[in-house]
């Protein structure tokens, strides 16, 4: 197993992006089966930062924050481990409400299937974990007569 290298936020942020450019259509693909869904689209885009493309759903990799860690006083470091908090901000769009909500659903499953089949997204990271999971309300427009919710999904991830 490869050791993780020291990864600063905008590198976190990119090996984050290439796993799930890699991984996610294969577990989403394992997710739809098992749940007999037909409906659940493959990501339009998966983007570091905001994305302005209206390619429906989207993942969006958004920085929020970094921890440097030092270890304990009988034990402490001289280079801290660094924890970085991504957040992942998966958007969905649809004039069927509850394809919206299914859409979310299903990848938010498939997010945590990823980081329990790897926490440590191909040995880039000491680990990777989850946090607490935030749905929008439903938005709809009634011009485009169309529904949107956002899922945000953070993730800690530590590196050297």
């Amino acid at each position: 197993m490869a050791v993780p290298t020291r990864q600063y936020m905008e590198d976190a942020l990119d090996e984050v992006k290439d796993y799930l450019d890699e991984n996610f259509k294969r577990i989403l693909t394992t997710v739809r089966t098992a749940r007999k869904d037909k409906t659940t689209p493959n990501p339009g885009e998966i983007s570091r930062g905001k994305s302005h493309i209206n390619k429906f759903p989207k993942i969006e990799l958004l920085p929020e924050r970094t921890l440097h860690e030092y270890g304990d006083e009988s034990a402490p470091l001289t280079t801290p481990w660094l924890v970085h908090g991504i957040v992942l901000s998966i958007v969905h769009q649809s004039s069927n409400v509850e394809v919206v909500e299914e859409t979310l659903l299903r990848y938010s499953e498939t997010i945590n299937k990823l980081q329990e089949e790897d926490d440590t997204f191909g040995s880039v990271f000491s680990w990777i974990t989850l946090g607490e999971e935030d749905y929008s309300p439903m938005m709809e427009s009634q011009e485009e007569r169309k529904a949107m919710q956002v899922v945000l999904i953070p993730l800690l991830c530590r590196t050297l």
